[in-house]
């Protein structure tokens, strides 16, 4: 469990370069073109015989930057006419806001970093990597910079929606606390900060299941009734029975 850790102690041992690497990245997410590593299985040919294989493919993709302009321009679909196009469907409005939000708030960083001005939002971006801030103002811009390349993801489709669970975090027990991330690889808890990272989601599920066993045989009905009370203390108890309401009343001893 070494690898577990709060979101406080990483952002505590992280020097400044570290924050502006951070926000280099982010930056570069925005503005440079992706490639992304994924493996697909192929059929090879060696002389007369077929096979299987597993290899590396890229694929290239243009930046988040590039890919919302490109949601928010509405697809022409039908023919054209003399009157123009038959159909044009609106642009998708999450892309739009999230370009909105981040030209207004790198605007606000530029005049605030007295960043020279720029004609393109990238190089307004790019600027704001080599500008001249103090400690604290790199860390809220790197903040703010993550928060954009996020929702340019999700606005893009390049990434799914996280959502949270209503199990109890294997770590603190607070229900309704752990977040998943949209491509089920990760997960982490909103109360205690405790995170799952990719190679360790497997051991998380196994903690999942094992709070849910020990949670269904905590509330085990017990086939006891009073009435039209039934006890709901955990099978195995011996003195006595307790109701839906906390209504008790002592066990009977059978024949």
């Amino acid at each position: 469990m070494a690898d577990l850790g709060t979101r406080e102690a990483r952002q505590h041992d992280r020097t400044r370069g570290d924050v502006l690497a951070d926000l280099a990245g982010h930056v570069n997410d925005l503005t440079e073109i992706r490639h992304h590593a994924e493996i697909r299985e192929v059929t090879e040919v060696i002389g007369d015989k077929r096979r299987r294989v597993r290899k590396r493919h890229i694929i290239t993709m243009p930046s988040l930057l590039e890919s919302l302009a490109q949601a928010m321009s509405p697809a022409v679909t039908g023919d054209t006419t003399a009157a123009g196009y038959e159909s044009r469907p609106p642009a998708a409005l999450e892309p739009i806001n999230v370009m909105l939000q981040i030209r207004t708030e790198a605007g606000v960083w530029c005049r605030i970093l007295d960043v020279k001005k720029k004609r393109t939002l990238a190089g307004k971006l790019k600027g704001l990597v080599s500008a001249h801030h103090t400690d604290r103002q790199l860390e809220l811009l790197e903040r703010e910079a993550s928060v954009w390349v996020r929702r340019a993801k999700l606005a893009t489709g390049w990434e799914a929606e996280s959502f949270t669970l209503n199990q109890p975090c294997p770590n603190c027990f607070r229900k309704h606390s752990l977040t998943i991330a949209g491509d089920h690889q990760s997960a982490q808890c909103n109360r205690c900060g405790v995170s799952w990272p990719p190679h360790m989601i497997g051991i998380f599920t196994e903690m999942l299941i094992a709070n849910e066993t020990r949670e269904t045989v905590a509330v085990t009905v017990c086939d006891d009734q009073n009435g039209t009370d039934f006890c709901y203390l955990a099978a195995g108890h011996v003195e006595e029975h307790r109701n839906s309401s906390g209504r008790y009343w002592a066990r009977q001893e059978t024949a």
